[in-house]
């Protein structure tokens, strides 16, 4: 039993005994070269494994760019044994400003064995050129769809929007899944404006 999420604004993952319910063993993500509260991955939003290898933890989620003032922040791939043993992390664009990207949602799509991951993207790094009316503070937010192999290579990423209207993307909480090679998810969306 594994518990994702974030404890004292790092990412973590507990895995409990099933039998007791008492922590195995704890994993926080933290900075190679920063001290706290500065991390690699504030907070796992979502995860993902395949039916036919439960040997690995695909998570999703962000970091804070700066974790006290909590403005701009990246979106953040990883994977994990489930013995507590870290693969990679990846944090997307990396950009220090003009960035409120986030990776929401993670499903394993078994027809071909890749990881997709879900995110909501407003940096310039991640989503494309073409959004003509966005708001003057450039926030909204595309959905970013992009598929990764089990080993860690992303393949095929696409962006989605309302052909370039300022709307918002958001996607729900756990509400994605892919059912032969078909992904469905939910979200909502706000903000439309128009051009003056």
């Amino acid at each position: 039993m594994f518990l994702l999420g974030q404890f004292n604004q790092r990412a973590s993952v507990i895995k409990f005994d099933k039998n007791n319910a008492e922590a195995d063993w704890k994993l926080e993500i933290k900075s190679s070269t920063d001290v706290a509260p500065k991390t690699e991955m504030s907070e796992i939003y979502a995860y993902a494994q395949s039916s036919k290898d439960y040997n690995w933890i695909y998570g999703c989620g962000y970091k804070w760019v700066e974790p006290l003032q909590e403005t701009h922040r990246n979106a953040v791939t990883m994977k994990m044994s489930t013995d507590g043993e870290l693969q990679f992390v990846h944090v997307w664009a990396n950009a220090k400003i003009d960035s409120r990207d986030t990776c929401r949602a993670a499903a394993y799509d078994e027809s071909r064995e890749e990881i997709v991951y879900l995110f909501e993207v407003t940096s310039s790094t991640l989503r494309p050129n073409y959004n003509q009316y966005q708001k003057a503070s450039g926030q909204n937010s595309d959905l970013l769809i992009v598929r990764m192999s089990p080993g860690g290579t992303f393949g095929k990423a696409v962006n989605v929007n309302y052909e370039g209207a300022a709307i918002d993307f958001i996607v729900g909480g756990g509400s994605f899944f892919v059912a032969d090679g078909v992904y469905f998810f939910g979200s909502y969306s706000y903000g439309y404006h128009t051009q003056v």
